[in-house]
């Protein structure tokens, strides 16, 4: 925790994933309201019924993306399928002043870096 830079990192373990729930939550027994969770992840986007999923390298966590020009400029560039590492906010975690729980959280991509293996 850097709280200078307004910085939390989470390095879960293989087969345990920290849910934005979880990590919100912990910030906010420490006294600190957070205005926003933004996730740092390397992982794979993949095309889902309803749109389209991030799942997270190690935990296979997964995430719904916002189809906004950011993912479709990932999708034009890379596709689906890659290695990225993407940088994005969660934007469904709370409610108002309530933490919200969830099975599949939400979060719009901000920057992406395709991994070259």
């Amino acid at each position: 925790m850097n709280l200078l830079e307004g910085r939390i990192q989470v390095h879960p373990e293989a087969d345990f994933s920290a849910s934005p729930l979880t990590i919100a939550q912990l910030i906010v027994d420490s006294g600190i309201t957070p205005d926003r969770i933004a996730l740092v992840a390397t992982g794979t986007v993949e095309q889902a019924e309803d749109g389209y999923r991030f799942t997270v390298a190690g935990t296979g966590q997964r995430f719904r993306l916002v189809n906004d020009e950011n993912l479709q400029r990932l999708l034009a560039e890379v596709g689906t399928g890659a290695q990225v590492r993407v940088t994005t906010v969660v934007t469904d975690w709370r409610e108002g002043d309530e933490l919200v729980k969830r099975d599949l959280y939400t979060m719009a991509l901000e920057e992406y870096a395709t991994i070259t293996q």
